[in-house]
């Protein structure tokens, strides 16, 4: 198998947004199912999952802030370790 040089970060950039992609649907699925349910029992149809897919939402949008945040900190950890890099690389000793 011939791996190309960006192949592990790609599969790193991709895994994040599946991983994104999954917790988004899941968490959308658990909350608008268990609104249902609560509907079903207490009769209040449609509130409750009306709530549970407005949690949904906030859970989704709350895993995509996560996600956004370590990109973040991870590029600026790249931009800081290249800065570093530079640095060390154009001092003269004297």
């Amino acid at each position: 198998m011939v791996r190309l040089p960006g192949d592990r970060t790609e599969r790193r950039k991709s895994n994040a947004a599946i991983g994104f992609g999954t917790s988004f649907a899941g968490g959308m699925a658990v909350f608008a199912i268990g609104g249902h349910w609560l509907d079903t029992r207490y009769d209040q149809s449609p509130w409750f999952t009306l709530v549970g897919v407005l949690l949904g939402f906030v859970f989704g949008g709350w895993e995509l802030w996560k996600l956004v945040s370590a990109a973040n900190r991870r590029i600026a950890d790249e931009d800081l370790q290249a800065r570093k890099e530079q640095d060390g690389g154009d001092q003269t000793h004297s």
